[in-house]
């Protein structure tokens, strides 16, 4: 009866939580370019900084509330952070005991009682500033700063803040998040499910990541990313970007280098860069302010999807399949060729050549030297600004539709081989077995208008009614 009391009061008793605390304070000296390696516990949060003394100084307050005073009297005792000096490596080691748990009512019964507790690990670490350090740490909050040897952070579930550091090297993390600000370095990152925040930074940047925000601000360096599943901000880098992106949704503003990406199922949107190249396929992109470099060149290679590009410039080269294009206000030349695709484009200002099949072109108000296009299966239609040099067009199964100024000076050679002929222009038309063909000198003639359709119709208007 007795035993059954205990074991209601057990069960039914709020338990009293109790409170100790115990301090630890060393000072060591610490030589410059030592290699300094830290290994936490687990619910730290501890600052290492970075100093101009040669000495190490450890401050650290270790607080628990337990369920049992006897056993925070035992984790306290437990409780230390050594240190170790072997030749050039320096080693601080948080220390605790490794009981620890929940009390359980059953571990009467096996004569193994463990304590419920919680526990706050403060402090600081201060460090000669011109050492190497490596931390290893799990579910902690830690603030480094003042560093100006390699850096390398390591762990699990934590929280990691770096300031003003000047060789940020390496930083693994699951879950937690990772801040980096005002440093530098040649910086490599592999994280999962743990957000990263850099602002102004100098140097290369590294990233693997999975499922995760990114915010990058301000990188003097190269950016070169591998993520998936994530939601991203990437903001003016200096020189080029490399990403491979999977099932993500990322904006970059204000490259100064080119901007090179390989994607799979993301949405991209793209402000400012000074070069892009692209493979993306079944991607979603909205990009503005492109501008071509080595040699004024855009690469778009593409399958399935959606693009939208405006208001950029370059020479575009894109070589498609299934996808959509809309493409306005873009000055430069465009080489285009697609399957079973579409394209639309506005405001066109550069020359236009194209090589398809079953890809429907629009092109409304283009001015261009030269139009060439190759097509098959569907309609190629031109609203054409100006008094193009060379205008050559060849569609089949597909037809053409061409809107020209009234008072263009061209020499128009048309030919719809089982097929029509529409204009209203006062050209000459006639028959040449099962070809209809016309050929005119408008407005006393100039360069070369020709167009060629077979099993499909032509139409040559006048500008006014836009090509839809």
């Amino acid at each position: 009866m007795k035993f059954s009391g205990l074991i209601f009061l057990f069960l039914f008793f709020p338990l009293i939580l109790f409170g100790e605390e115990k301090n630890v304070e060393k000072n060591f000296k610490v030589v410059p370019n030592q290699h300094v390696f830290i290994n936490g516990v687990s619910g730290i949060d501890v600052k290492v900084i970075g100093w101009d003394k040669n000495e190490a100084a450890i401050k650290i307050k270790a607080k628990v509330n337990s369920s049992d005073s006897r056993f925070e009297t035992e984790y306290l005792q437990s409780f230390d952070v050594n240190y170790k000096i072997s030749g050039n490596d320096v080693y601080i080691d948080f220390a605790e005991t490794d009981k620890k748990g929940s009390w359980s009512v059953f571990d009467i019964f096996k004569g193994d009682l463990k304590y419920s507790f919680s526990k706050e690990i403060t402090g600081e670490i201060y460090l000669p500033g011109n050492v190497l350090l490596t931390g290893n740490f799990k579910y902690s909050d830690i603030y480094v700063t003042g560093i100006e040897g390699a850096l390398v952070l390591d762990g699990k579930g934590n929280h990691f803040t770096i300031k003003e550091c000047s060789k940020v090297n390496v930083i693994n993390n699951e879950y937690g998040n990772v801040t980096v600000s005002k440093s530098k370095g040649n910086l490599s990152a592999d994280l999962k499910l743990s957000p990263i925040k850099i602002e102004d930074f100098e140097g290369d940047v590294k990233i693997n990541a999975q499922s995760l925000e990114l915010n990058l601000f301000k990188i003097t360096g190269n950016l070169y990313l591998n993520v998936y599943d994530i939601k991203g901000l990437v903001e003016e880098i200096s020189k080029y970007v490399t990403a491979y992106s999977n099932v993500s949704n990322i904006t970059f503003k204000k490259v100064n280098g080119v901007l090179e990406i390989h994607d799979k199922t993301s949405e991209l949107y793209v402000y400012d860069a000074s070069g892009f190249k692209l493979e993306g396929s079944n991607t979603h992109l909205t990009a503005q302010g492109i501008t071509g470099v080595e040699k004024n060149k855009v690469f778009l290679t593409t399958n399935y999807g959606k693009y939208r590009i405006s208001n950029s410039s370059g020479v575009y080269y894109i070589d498609d399949n299934h996808s959509d294009f809309i493409m306005n206000d873009i000055t430069g030349n465009i080489f285009y060729s697609a399957k079973s695709s579409s394209f639309s484009g506005k405001e066109l200002k550069g020359d236009w050549k194209s090589d398809t099949k079953y890809a429907e072109i629009t092109l409304r108000t283009i001015s261009a030297n030269k139009i060439e296009a190759i097509g098959v299966g569907k309609t190629f239609k031109a609203d054409i600004a100006n008094n193009p040099q060379k205008v050559d067009l060849k569609n089949q199964d597909g037809d053409i539709d061409l809107f020209v100024n009234p008072d263009i000076k061209t020499s128009v050679f048309l030919t719809a081989i089982d097929g029509n002929l529409f204009t209203d222009f006062s050209i000459h038309k006639y028959r040449e077995g099962q070809a209809a063909k016309a050929a005119e000198r408008l407005n006393g003639g100039g360069a070369v208008l020709s167009a060629e359709v077979k099993n499909a119709s032509i139409s040559l208007k006048k500008r006014g009614n836009k090509a839809d």
